[in-house]
């Protein structure tokens, strides 16, 4: 039913597949498990739930063996870590519009009847569009905001996370300001074109970078990226 292109992504949660379904006529994007791996059930039943259109549909699920297969709508664009490699950065009005989209994705998620913890924002799981909008990928680490034990708290991509999702079996710890610590690490990337996943793995003000940015955004950056959640 379907012909493999191209692994176009890989996480901790699997690999995606570029792909064609031979009965829709159509490209799609394949994530591929191992068969063992829970995440898929959880990912499968999660962007069911959400179906915004800001998130990729789901069309189809299969296992074998060996593997279980999440077929998923292909969006038609490029990452937003690409989007920096290729520019060195990005132009301060066009971050600040992509990040208000991811905040208003965000205030999605947050303010559901169960509410969901994304914990995986980063340029490498946002894709712009052909419209030039965010799209947002990639729901192997979410959780509800109620799940508890230590599986809850472990998750996220070191650099870009908060440090409450380190905390091992602080799973409690984990919250909507997360996502905002996530949030503003991400803007931080747009703006300087530095990755905090990469030495030195710190963030100075971002107008240290770049005189001509905005003292505002500086201030929002610093604020959402404190170390104590409460602070954010």
């Amino acid at each position: 039913k379907y012909i493999f292109y191209e692994e176009i992504g890989r996480g901790g949660s699997g690999k995606v597949f570029k792909a064609y379904d031979r009965h829709l006529q159509c490209l799609v994007a394949v994530k591929r498990f191992r068969a063992e791996d829970r995440i898929s059930e959880k990912e499968l039943s999660m962007l069911k739930e959400l179906r915004h259109p800001v998130f990729p549909a789901v069309l189809d699920f299969m296992e074998d063996r060996e593997y279980k297969y999440l077929v998923m709508e292909y969006i038609e664009g490029r990452d937003l870590e690409d989007y920096i490699r290729e520019n060195a950065a990005v132009d301060q009005e066009q971050a600040v519009e992509w990040a208000l989209e991811l905040a208003e994705v965000l205030t999605e998620l947050h303010e559901r009847k169960c509410p969901v913890v994304y914990r995986d924002m980063k340029p490498a799981n946002i894709m712009i569009d052909e419209k030039n909008h965010v799209r947002l990928v990639d729901f192997g680490t979410a959780l509800l905001r109620y799940q508890e034990g230590d599986e809850a708290c472990a998750g996220g991509t070191w650099g870009y996370a908060a440090p409450e999702q380190f905390v091992k079996g602080g799973g409690s710890m984990v919250d909507e300001r997360s996502d905002v610590y996530g949030l503003g690490t991400t803007l931080f990337h747009m703006l300087t074109g530095c990755d905090p996943s990469k030495p030195p793995f710190f963030m100075l003000p971002v107008r240290f970078y770049d005189r001509k940015l905005s003292a505002g955004l500086e201030r929002i950056i610093r604020k959402a990226t404190e170390r104590e959640k409460e602070k954010r």
